[in-house]
């Protein structure tokens, strides 16, 4: 006796009990002994079909039906075998009919969706597999293009934040020169070629606001090129979102759960529907094997899940986690570059020299006490002052300074990061 011995100790007593002669007797179950060793083995010899783990064999349902339906056959050949000229009724109605008991056992077993579970939870546990080797490499896609244009973004910023920095020391160099220049016109007593030297100040300051305002548009030009390429890396994220939203609606746990669930009952009403009570007692023991195997397969797929999930949440699916947004958008980088720009306080220098220009034409063209230099600077201002005081308001006043502040913070860091924010937020929808 074996493990599934419920329908050898039932056909045995009922062959008991129909009392045959004892040659007809042992012959018929020295028959049934060879036949149960087989049945036993076939019953064994399914349940390496389900332990199979591995996911490049994807149909062990065809294997199991194939299994079974050659053993429904075999079943009967071998319980027939018992058969010999001139047996009882009795013993001929007892042969044929569990033959054929025995045959509809195996089909039934056959129809077990046994192994389809095991192959749909190997399926979904290939596909997550496959699934998380993709993503982590899109992440990784995804950093790479980010740093790579963060790192042209970071450059342009340190070259911007230089150029600031060099122009706030030559506009206060300037300033001085400048300064120092009109303050020297009550102490001239030489004629007119000296204007030259103060115009020559007056259009090298200019050139050097001119210059930053071209290249403040330039590099305003290179960070909207780098927000532009930020926009497709958000996007190409966004999209991996979109695609994983719509991948999980069509597996994942519960769905999963529920067709196990459905399954496993379905495997156990298999066994049930056999015909005789030792065929159901040994069915239930099969599928009291059965389980635990398939269980397993379904516990290393949620784990794999499980895994997913903790290396993808907030990631891509759920809410984005501050994380994600500080890796994709580096708002906190560009929040200090915004305030290290400020921190420069080009605006203020160049309000400051402004205000002193002002007062220097103010004051420094009525100090002169002597005739002569009084009648100098009047023909100098009638010569040159006029158009020259006209250019220096154009070059310390707000004009080029309203441009630049303009170029800083209209189309650069801070609405463009927010608008990034935006469109990635957008993706917590899907």
């Amino acid at each position: 006796a074996g493990n599934y011995d419920g329908r050898r100790y039932e056909m045995l007593s009922t062959l008991e009990s129909l009392k045959l002669e004892p040659r007809w007797q042992e012959s018929i179950q020295s028959k049934l002994v060879a036949y149960f060793d087989y049945r036993e083995q076939v019953l064994y010899d399914a349940l390496p079909i389900i332990q199979n783990d591995s996911t490049s064999d994807r149909d062990q349902a065809a294997k199991w039906r194939d299994h079974f339906s050659k053993a429904a056959p075999e079943a009967s050949k071998l319980i027939y075998e018992a058969l010999q000229n001139a047996m009882p009724s009795s013993a001929l109605n007892f042969i044929t009919s569990n033959a054929n008991f025995e045959a509809d056992f195996f089909s039934k077993l056959g129809n077990m969706p046994a192994a389809k579970l095991r192959d749909r939870i190997l399926v979904y546990r290939e596909t997550f597999d496959k699934e998380s080797r993709s993503l982590s490499d899109k992440w990784r896609e995804v950093d790479s293009l980010d740093q790579s244009i963060d790192s042209m973004g970071r450059s342009a910023q340190n070259e911007l934040r230089e150029l600031y920095q060099q122009t706030s020391r030559d506009v206060a160099a300037s300033s001085i020169s400048t300064e120092k220049w009109i303050r020297s016109l009550t102490e001239i007593v030489s004629t007119l070629p000296v204007t030259p030297s103060f115009v020559g100040i007056i259009i090298e300051f200019m050139k050097l606001l001119e210059a930053l305002e071209t290249r403040t548009e330039s590099y305003a030009a290179r960070l909207r090129d780098i927000y532009s390429n930020e926009e497709r890396v958000i996007l190409v994220f966004n999209n991996t979102r979109k695609d994983v939203s719509s991948f999980l609606k069509t597996m994942n746990l519960s769905l999963l759960q529920n067709e196990m669930n459905e399954m496993l009952i379905g495997t156990d009403q298999a066994g049930r529907s056999t015909v005789t009570s030792g065929q159901q007692a040994d069915a239930a023991k099969f599928y009291g094997s059965l389980s635990p195997i398939l269980k397993a397969h379904y516990e290393r797929f949620e784990d794999a899940f499980e895994d997913f999930v903790s290396e993808f949440d907030h990631i891509f699916f759920n809410a984005l986690g501050d994380k994600t947004i500080e890796t994709l958008l580096e708002p906190q980088s560009w929040r200090d570059w915004s305030d290290n720009v400020r921190g420069i306080a080009l605006e203020s220098a160049l309000k400051q020299v402004q205000e002193q220009s002002a007062r220097n034409f103010g004051v420094d063209l009525n100090l002169a006490s002597d005739p002569a230099q009084r009648e100098l600077i009047q023909k100098w201002v009638a010569y040159n002052m006029d158009g020259l005081k006209e250019k220096v308001g154009k070059v310390y006043g707000l004009s080029i300074s309203d441009r630049i502040q303009m170029v800083i913070y209209s189309s650069l860091p801070s609405s463009l990061r927010a608008k990034l924010l935006e469109r990635l937020k957008e993706s917590e929808s899907y």
